[in-house]
């Protein structure tokens, strides 16, 4: 597993990646850069060049060389880390932590807030009777006969009394089981 962490340079501004080869990931650079209708095309490191730049002033450096694919995901983290936020074109992390998950999140709410709830009152008004029948829709467990609401059913299976129950009808089937097998 040979895998290689890279940097795409143009003027100041800098992408690290990682790839298994490099010659193709160039070609897929190049073409994400110049075909419209590629789902690529209008990413940062791309839009940023084309504002700013033209293709013919980037070029790439090939930073580590001969890594697992696991090393070259940590890697790849650490040097998109290190670069200064102002410089880097990489619009995520190489390893994502609940943080930068959080972060994200919390950064999109931002923007789109009012769009977001006004999604949710549209969604509450047109299923409100939906929503007030499946909670109070009571359902019959599989394994034990609980009979209980939708909304726990997951939790009351988790629970000791049921799983004791799933365990004895199991170990029945597959005692039967045996026995058909036996039998033929």
């Amino acid at each position: 597993m040979n895998y290689i962490i890279y940097k795409l340079h143009c003027m100041e501004y800098t992408y690290v990646g990682k790839t298994k080869d490099f010659k193709e990931r160039k070609r897929k650079h190049k073409n994400a850069f110049f075909n419209k209708n590629h789902q690529s095309h209008n990413f940062k490191v791309y839009r940023t060049i084309r504002d700013n730049y033209s293709w013919d002033l980037v070029y790439f450096e090939i930073i580590e060389d001969g890594l697992t694919k696991e090393e070259a995901t940590v890697m790849e983290d650490v040097y998109i880390r290190k670069l200064d936020p102002q410089i880097c074109l990489n619009s995520q992390n190489g390893i994502y932590t609940k943080e930068d998950i959080k972060k994200n999140a919390q950064v999109y709410y931002k923007k789109n807030r009012e769009k977001i709830l006004k999604n949710q009152r549209k969604y509450r008004q047109n299923n409100r009777g939906k929503i007030l029948k499946n909670r109070k829709e009571k359902i019959e467990c599989i394994y034990c006969g609980f009979k209980g609401r939708k909304q726990h059913l997951k939790r009351h299976q988790k629970s000791s009394i049921c799983k004791k129950i799933k365990k004895n009808l199991l170990s029945k089937y597959y005692n039967r089981w045996r026995e058909n097998i036996k039998k033929a």
